[in-house]
């Protein structure tokens, strides 16, 4: 299966399929992503064919168009996408993984 990591810029994050892609919101528990970079919290394996019929289906919405949510299969290029849309905000720290 062939995955892709989503960017996330909606603090309480997404569903796309059976995959939870987590926003920038609080940590807990039960709630964790891979990172955070320029405000965008990064979630990876999500399945790429999930993700494409997510995007063709959620194509002209807001969270499309402003580039709250995007994903990428070349992380590297993902982050550099995050950092340049997201400006200083954000690190690129590591979450958390307590729980």
């Amino acid at each position: 299966m062939s995955t892709v990591t989503v960017a996330c810029k909606i603090s309480n994050g997404i569903r796309i399929g059976e995959h939870v892609v987590l926003g920038f919101g609080p940590l807990t528990a039960d709630r964790r992503f891979d990172l955070l970079v320029g405000g965008y919290a990064l979630t990876g394996g999500v399945d790429k064919l999930a993700w494409e019929q997510w995007l063709a289906q959620n194509a002209d919405s807001d969270m499309i168009k402003k580039q709250m949510v995007f994903a990428d299969e070349n992380v590297g290029a993902l982050r550099s996408k995050c950092f340049r849309l997201g400006g200083v905000q954000g690190s690129g720290r590591q979450a958390s993984k307590t729980g």
